[in-house]
């Protein structure tokens, strides 16, 4: 007699399903396996695509900085210092048109007394759209809001995101609108406000590289103001 298992012995049965088992288990492991790897390389690739848009923004932040830094040229002025600045150029500014911006002039008197000249750099003076976005969103002028407003038409959360996103050509646009209404003249000629209030509705709307391509536009009748350089 043979002592071996044989074919339909229950003892040869029962190994060969323990053997399918182990089979159907191993599949379904390796199923979780690929399925878990898939899961990390979308999450590694994800965490790759905001790690370049961090540094984007952060290269975009870097010119403008640079950029500031050009425009302040001999100046050896602190950031801090430029604030100061901004911060009595726009005060004054509420406190002497604020009829015209049609603002409430008892919020606006950080600075009294009699209106002096501002001793700055003619790049710090007019409209400073991101500056001013800076200093109020900074050093938390609440009541600065609604006049910023105003003053550049965009509020000053949303012009901070154009400035660090590097939007140069918006920026001149509401730059040279700023210098305007900040001199306490608030309408625009008939061509540019048409150009300004559209552009003005595709930054709503975050179109910003529509917004830029329509600031060529902005004729710039009644402003010290050219785009050149900007093409």
């Amino acid at each position: 007699m043979s002592s071996g298992l044989k074919l339909n012995d229950p003892s040869f049965q029962q190994i060969e399903d323990e053997l399918a088992l182990i089979h159907v288990q191993a599949s379904q492991n390796s199923l979780v396996f690929t399925s878990d790897i898939k899961d990390l390389k979308e999450k590694l690739h994800s965490t790759e695509l905001k790690l370049q848009a961090a540094e984007n923004k952060l290269e975009a932040t870097e010119k403008e900085l640079e950029k500031a830094r050009h425009q302040l040229g001999h100046h050896d002025l602190s950031f801090e210092m430029v604030l100061d600045l901004r911060e009595i150029i726009f005060s004054t500014a509420l406190r002497l048109h604020s009829a015209s911006l049609h603002l409430n002039t008892n919020k606006f008197l950080l600075y009294q007394g009699a209106v002096k000249p501002v001793q700055a750099p003619s790049s710090l003076k007019g409209g400073y759209a991101a500056m001013d976005a800076i200093l109020i969103l900074e050093r938390q002028h609440i009541d600065w809001l609604v006049p910023f407003m105003r003053i550049y038409g965009v509020d000053a959360s949303v012009v901070k995101e154009i400035a660090e996103a590097g939007h140069a050509r918006i920026l001149r646009v509401l730059n040279a609108v700023g210098t305007y209404r900040l001199a306490g003249k608030l309408e625009l000629d008939e061509g540019e406000k048409e150009v300004f209030e559209e552009m003005v509705h595709m930054i709503d709307f975050k179109r910003m590289e529509a917004a830029s391509d329509l600031s060529r536009q902005f004729p710039f009748k009644k402003l010290a103001f050219s785009m050149d350089g900007m093409e």
